[in-house]
């Protein structure tokens, strides 16, 4: 059973929308004027612990890579998950989060000599990690970032090929709108980096040494997202 080897080589960013959504989130944020009947989220009503659990749905962007006689393109497509949040009582707006998203894309092959783009297979993508958010409250604004590490599988439909795990990481900013003290909007755009790791090493015996490099690349994913918070 094959594997994907296009994935150990270097891809092309296609994430000039995900870029702007993560400038416009925060821009939005900051310029929100505060009200006079301020809604006070859990940190300002003694609520200091707690958990949050925000389904969420988006739109997440693929890459391409360039492979004998054509480009391979991971298609961008809609993408759906949830994300679990747990209050850290030292500091306030600090957060634990588990997080997982899937996307079901498709792998596309264009060919550069016909121009001609071919479907190969539909692929699902799973990110599963744990991180941590870190807010600033304005109001019953909260602006925030996030930074999760954990795995990432590529899984293809096709039976010729066989599943992909990798080591990931993500970095991502947002804001969450607090609507009462239990519900809220979280809207964020992440980077997502699935993370294939090289090595290298060094042989020598009686007819000589052999030396091996290897390489680290990284693809890079990303999305925007809108999700619903309940607070318990």
């Amino acid at each position: 059973m094959k594997s994907f080897e296009f994935f150990t080589r270097q891809f092309r960013l296609q994430l000039p929308r995900a870029s702007w959504g993560v400038l416009l989130l925060l821009v939005v944020g900051w310029t929100i004027p505060g009200s006079s009947q301020t809604i006070s989220p859990m940190y300002e009503s003694g609520h200091t612990r707690g958990i949050e659990i925000t389904p969420f749905v988006g739109y997440q962007f693929g890459g391409s890579h360039n492979v004998y006689e054509g480009e391979i393109n991971i298609d961008d497509a809609e993408n759906f998950g949830i994300a679990v949040n747990f209050d850290l009582p030292y500091k306030t707006g600090t957060q634990f989060e588990l997080l997982w998203i899937m996307q079901k894309s498709r792998l596309d092959k264009k060919d550069y000599f016909t121009g001609i783009t071919e479907p190969l297979f539909n692929l699902y993508t799973h990110y599963m990690q744990l991180g941590g958010v870190y807010g600033l409250q304005r109001n019953n604004v909260l602006p925030f970032i996030s930074l999760s590490f954990g795995a990432v599988l590529f899984h293809p439909t096709s039976a010729r090929y066989s599943d992909e795990w990798f080591f990931s990481a993500s970095l991502g900013g947002g804001l969450k709108f607090y609507l009462t003290e239990r519900v809220g909007l979280r809207l964020q755009a992440r980077a997502l980096f699935p993370l294939i790791w090289g090595s290298g090493g060094l042989w020598c015996g009686t007819g000589g040494c052999s030396v091996g490099i290897g390489s680290t690349t990284t693809i890079v994913q990303g999305d925007v997202t809108a999700g619903l918070i309940i607070r318990l």
